[in-house]
């Protein structure tokens, strides 16, 4: 009897159990599970839709950077391939001046200044009558013409004052600059007319007699043919300066000169002298040397 009232107990306390469980779990799931199984509201549905969206949209954006930044990459590695195939840069090339701030064609003006070893008579001496024909000096030049590029024509003026006489010379000139810069190698030649200004008496002094008190006037004159080679300095466009080394060959006729007066008077013997008698024929020759500086004007 004891064992049946204590089994009806059990049966009961777990009934009553069983009823709170279901009154406190039961229509709270029940509640989930209609909400799950019944149909969205308008406002719900639309929700639901724009997180979708921005999902998407955030997914997108995603694979969009990773899309760039492996482009990125591949074009750094085609600029590194390129770089590395790609021949070593070409040396830079060396200056050339340029020739074309030079005007094509200018009036030129050029002056001259240096030493010249000057001979009345390096051959036919004996003609000449002269006892020393020959003597160091100065030379000093002025020219002035037109320049048509690399060519130039000109008239040109020199002194030769030298220790025993002095010469002056005209003469045409025409000259080449080769195509070099900025120092420019220049030939030049020249044709023209050379005469004497004054001769020392020591020149002839053989055939001068005792007592001598007015030496006679000799004078020589003739053609006087050279050429040069320059180098000049393009300081400007407009402005040269350079050096000069030059041959003149002088192809002098001299007069009979007239007697010289003395102290004692005439002399039979001094009337044969061939300085007296008749007149010379001689070559002379010129070795110059010295500075050159040259001003151009461009004209059109």
């Amino acid at each position: 009897m004891a064992n049946l009232r204590g089994a009806t107990r059990a049966t009961v306390f777990a009934l009553s159990l069983g009823l709170a469980l279901g009154a406190a779990y039961g229509p709270g799931e029940g509640e989930a599970q209609a909400q799950r199984s019944r149909p969205l509201t308008k406002k719900e549905r639309a929700k639901r839709q724009k997180e979708q969206e921005e999902a998407a949209k955030k997914e997108q954006e995603k694979k969009d950077q990773e899309a760039a930044a492996a482009a990125e990459e591949e074009e750094k590695k085609k600029k590194a391939a390129a770089s590395a195939a790609a021949p070593a840069a070409p040396a830079p090339k060396k200056e050339e001046w340029d020739d074309s701030v030079e005007a094509e064609k200018a009036v030129f003006v050029a002056a001259d200044l240096g030493f010249t070893r000057a001979d009345l008579s390096t051959i036919a001496a004996s003609s000449m009558a002269f006892d020393r024909g020959s003597a160091n000096g100065l030379i000093i030049g002025l020219t002035g013409g037109l320049r048509l590029k690399d060519w130039q024509y000109g008239l040109r003026y020199r002194i030769y004052d030298t220790t025993q006489f002095t010469l002056w010379s005209f003469s045409a000139s025409v000259a080449y600059a080769l195509k070099y810069r900025p120092v420019t190698p220049i030939i030049e030649a020249h044709l023209g007319y050379v005469f004497d200004q004054s001769i020392e008496s020591s020149v002839f002094k053989s055939s001068l007699p005792e007592g001598t008190i007015l030496p006679p006037d000799v004078n020589v004159k003739g053609v006087i043919l050279g050429g040069e080679a320059s180098g000049n300095y393009w300081v400007t466009k407009w402005f040269r300066f350079g050096a000069f080394l030059g041959v003149d060959f002088m192809f002098l006729s001299r007069e009979r000169a007239p007697l010289p007066q003395s102290t004692f008077g005439p002399s039979p013997e001094v009337e044969t002298l061939p300085l007296y008698k008749e007149s010379g024929f001689g070559i002379g020759l010129n070795i110059n040397l010295g500075f050159r500086g040259s001003f151009d004007i461009g004209i059109e």
